[in-house]
């Protein structure tokens, strides 16, 4: 198969690929309860010491779910340019992407939970609460996904070898 009908065929399903799976995002997360996105109505400008930005209003679940879908979509055009289930990716490269899919996942799910608990907190001392907890489950998974990563990849190397993972 020529190189440029590979690539199209390639950008294309990982497109639509995204498109599927961003409506199955969006109907889950109508299904809990838990917006991808807050409506503001209006093109919200925020002004804080920083400068001046407009807020997109995606959430944090959002956030995570529109990586997942990125992240899964570019997936799906790799193999299929590469006609490869892996994508022709090396073992080291694939450990790799399970621990950003698995903590994407995990912060996805603790994105939502948190909105949850705090979708009628207004106060200051909530919303410190609720930015604590975020950040605490962002440092939190960032350290398991990374002992985890670093764990497999120390026992795959004492049983293939540091060349077998490349």
């Amino acid at each position: 198969m020529p190189t440029a009908v590979k690539i199209s065929l390639a950008f294309v399903c990982g497109v639509a690929s995204f498109f599927a799976l961003m409506a199955l995002a969006d109907l889950i997360a109508s299904n809990i309860g838990v917006p991808l996105s807050v409506d503001y109505g209006v093109t919200l400008t925020v002004s804080d010491r920083y400068g001046d930005y407009e807020d997109d209003g995606l959430t944090d679940f959002g956030y995570c779910v529109t990586l997942l879908a990125l992240m899964c979509a570019g997936r799906v055009g790799m193999s299929v340019y590469h006609l490869r289930i892996d994508g022709d990716l090396s073992k080291r490269q694939e450990m790799l992407f399970q621990a950003w899919i698995a903590g994407l996942a995990i912060l996805a799910t603790l994105g939502a939970l948190i909105f949850l608990a705090f979708q009628d907190v207004y106060s200051g001392l909530g919303r410190f609460v609720q930015f604590s907890l975020k950040f605490g489950a962002l440092l939190a998974v960032f350290w398991a996904m990374k002992t985890w990563y670093d764990q497999r990849l120390k026992r795959l190397e004492k049983i293939a070898g540091s060349d077998a993972l490349d």
